[in-house]
């Protein structure tokens, strides 16, 4: 019986040995799960139908759409005249490996178009006006270990809360649908706030200021909150590491008690010999990384990129990027596909961005909302620097529930974007918006300043009162002259509108109205060489005239084409198509890059019959020479003339007495060197189908739902694209890609455009392309 009684004892303890020992084993979770796969989906004719079943955990949803994010509620056509409003539901059973009792759970949509309801196993936990800012909910109380189930119900039809002006009436479209990308989060008791929830002025999450910044010498400050949910003091540490291109640069460490259920704000400072400036030119990216430890235990950890640099003004109003005089030339952009709206991938947000750098653009206005995180990420490594807007166009509604929206969207946006590099300054204005209040703007503008106090900080606006910074619009500035007030000025938008409309304060009024769109801006890759080129003037007179003024920037509308919410047509004023394909206008822009960045020439013309004989070539060039089948036709310094004097680079223009089929070849010459060469030849009949991806510096990949366009051009036997084909095309293409293109593919000038999706484990693309007696084929890997 002894012993039996101490073998007893003896397994007793082992196991209270085991049990301690398996409580203690930390459990296997990530802290940020990827939440875009696996949802179902659906959308509903009528508004009114009841929330009641659809947000229930056990509805039957087996019937919807099989969908991940991004997604849009809609395939439209790729003139959206009729864009689908309505209700549309998302449903997705998600699983929590841990106890919520003894975590923290959060949910992160990055953005619901644009009234959003969400639900969490039945309960109704969020409700958000908003669709371009994130929508983050602690569900810690809502969630079970195991299964779960979510639901949310977006209404995107015109919101009188949110704004802007009805869709019949709007000049863009607000597609519908969770657009971009989804997270869970899971983390201790005792972590790292999001800056959003935390509800702190200035404060919340992780955020960085620069104190000093010299090459020589830069003090990168960094404030840290930490929140303690547990009911008992807890003792953290914190390491903060800073790398550069992956090798450790500076790490500091500190030790605090967090009382129960309380938070605290820790501060580091970093002093940084022989810093690495973030700068258009240099885009240099220093990583801090922050980590949190309970005794020998990390509990949380988050990364976050930076820049060091400083955006001040001298005396005279003109921009200095660490204090290096800076010009600032750029463009507008909507963020919109053909077919899928709003829906793109990251890396289509990507591709955007470095078409745009590619195209001699430094700067972006992110016209008139707030855009996607994964392009702002492209515009920090890229080097372009941005003006980050909230939402506003022609609307202001008179009442507190939309002010207050207005300043909410200040506040989040200042705290999703305020550690960015590339942001100069807080468009917190509502674009066009004759409307806006004094006290409206005052309280937009010290929200700005209380989110981000300190120097070299700076709000902006459509009106030259209130704001820091003075957006105007060369129409503006044609038809209301006016003495400019004390504070840096920017033209927000030129050549399109001035060129276009009738009340634009030049001549339109007195043209007929087919000749004015000849002469406009808005000209379309299929409307001839003679429209294009006459874009391309505008542009360059336009860009010439703003250099004139007291403006640090400027900023063209637009840099791709975009359906418009009430106009029956696409709005053609940008340098790139719908489907990212360059006009003559971005060739212009690509030669006001300084030599040091890249060697350009680019000849604007397709050289046959109905071709001008008067060529123009765009090249940053100090002297050009044209051969034409190998003659010289002349030598030549750049244009020079009131139109072009202060151009970084003015065009060359080439007078050739008569046309003669075949070889055009442009030479540019620096110093007396050749520095670049271009060649078009007469295009032939065509006689086969060329087929390529658009890559932009980031191939195609699968399973993150990544949408890329995939060109088919009508080639001759020298592989020169024949501008006059227009026929349709039939694509074939493996199961595991998708066309979206709802319609029949048409060539336009010479190339046709299919949007496709990579599949989840596709490895290649394998295109057929035909069109009657035209074929081609293309066979892509996928890495």
């Amino acid at each position: 019986m002894k012993n039996s009684f101490k073998n007893l004892l003896k397994y007793s303890f082992l196991l209270m040995i085991t049990f301690s020992l398996t409580s203690c084993e930390k459990t296997k979770y990530d802290a940020k799960v990827n939440f875009n796969q696996d949802w179902k989906f659906t959308k509903l004719a009528e508004t009114e139908t009841s929330d009641d079943a659809y947000s229930k955990p056990n509805f039957d949803d087996t019937s919807w759409e099989s969908v991940s994010l991004p997604h849009t509620t809609n395939i439209e056509p790729q003139t959206v005249n009729n864009q689908w409003q309505g209700i549309a539901w998302y449903r997705k059973n998600f699983d929590v490996p841990v106890n919520p009792s003894k975590k923290k759970v959060f949910l992160d949509i990055e953005a619901a178009m644009n009234f959003s309801k969400i639900w969490i196993n039945g309960m109704l936990v969020s409700e958000h006006h908003g669709g371009y800012l994130p929508v983050k909910v602690d569900i810690t109380k809502y969630v079970n270990k195991g299964n779960n189930v979510v639901a949310i119900r977006l209404d995107n039809t015109d919101n009188d809360v949110t704004g802007p002006k009805p869709l019949k009436r709007l000049d863009f479209n607000m597609y519908g649908g969770l657009y971009r990308n989804a997270w869970l989060h899971i983390s201790e008791k005792v972590y790292i706030s999001d800056a959003v929830l935390a509800k702190k002025v200035a404060g919340g999450g992780i955020f960085i200021t620069y104190p000093k910044v010299s090459e020589k010498e830069s003090v990168v400050a960094v404030k840290t909150h930490i929140i303690n949910e547990e009911n008992e003091p807890r003792e953290v540490k914190v390491v903060q590491s800073v790398f550069y291109d992956g090798k450790l640069v500076q790490e500091q460490a500190s030790t605090k008690t967090i009382a129960a259920e309380k938070d605290i704000e820790l501060k580091a400072s970093f002093t940084l010999n022989d810093a690495k400036l973030w700068s258009p030119k240099d885009p240099n990216l220093y990583q801090l990384e922050t980590q949190v430890f309970v005794g020998e235990k990390e509990i949380d950890t988050e990364t976050t990129n930076f820049g060091i640099r400083v955006f001040t003004f001298d005396e005279k109003h003109q921009l200095d990027i660490n204090g290096e005089k800076t010009f600032l030339r750029g463009v507008n952009r909507h963020q919109d596909y053909p077919f899928i709206g709003y829906a793109l991938s990251d890396n289509a947000q990507y591709r955007d961005a470095k078409k745009i750098k590619d195209g001699g653009f430094d700067y972006i206005r992110l016209s008139h909302y707030p855009q996607s995180p994964a392009f702002l990420d492209a515009c920090d490594a890229l080097g372009i620097v941005v003006v980050d807007a909230i939402m506003g166009w022609q609307f202001y509604n008179d009442t507190d529930a939309f002010r207050d929206y207005c300043y909410r969207s200040a506040t989040e946006l200042i705290r999703r974007d305020r550690n960015r590099p590339s942001v100069l300054a807080w468009e917190v204005s509502l674009n066009e918006t004759k409307a806006m209040t004094i006290p409206f703007m005052e309280e937009l503008n010290r929200i700005t300043h209380a989110e981000y106090p300190g120097e070299n900080v700076y709000s902006c606006g459509w009106k030259d009162d209130v704001y820091d910074i003075y957006f105007q619009a060369r129409q503006h500035r044609i038809l209301h002259p006016h003495e400019l007030k004390d504070k840096p000025y920017s033209v927000s938008e030129y050549g399109d509108w001035e060129y276009h409309s009738k009340n634009a304060g030049l001549n339109q009024d007195k043209l007929p109205n087919d000749l004015r769109a000849e002469l406009s801006s808005r000209q379309a890759r299929g409307f001839g060489e003679k429209r294009l080129l006459n874009m391309a003037y505008n542009l360059q007179e336009s860009h010439n005239e703003n250099m004139h003024t007291a403006a640090y920037s400027d900023s063209y509308w637009v840099m791709y084409d975009y359906n418009r919410g009430y106009h029956p047509n696409i709005e053609h004023s940008g340098v790139m198509d719908i489907f990212r394909l360059p006009k003559f206008g971005y060739y212009f822009y690509q030669s006001q890059k300084d030599v040091s960045v890249a060697n350009v020439i680019e000849i604007a013309t397709y050289w046959d019959e109905n071709s001008p004989t008067d060529v123009m070539v765009f090249s940053n060039a100090e002297e050009v020479k044209l051969f034409l089948n190998d003659k010289l036709i002349a030598t030549q310094k750049p244009d020079s003339g009131k139109n072009t004097d202060k151009l970084s680079h003015p065009p060359f223009t080439f007078k050739i007495p008569s046309f003669e089929a075949g070889t055009l070849k442009a030479v540019g010459f620096i110093n007396g060197k050749q520095v670049s060469e271009a060649v078009v030849k007469t295009p032939k009949t065509a006689t086969k189908l060329k087929i390529w991806i658009d890559e932009s510096g980031r191939k195609p990949e699968a399973g993150v739902n990544d949408v890329v366009f995939c060109y088919i051009a009508a080639v001759d036997e020298n592989g020169t694209v024949n501008p006059t084909f227009s026929e349709e095309i039939a694509l074939e293409i493996n199961k595991d890609i998708s066309i979206i293109n709802p319609d029949v593919i048409k060539a336009e000038a010479g190339i046709a455009t299919a949007v496709i999706r990579i599949g989840k484990t596709s490895n290649k693309v394998d295109v057929k392309a035909t069109s009657k007696k035209l074929k081609g084929s293309l066979n892509y890997k996928i890495d």
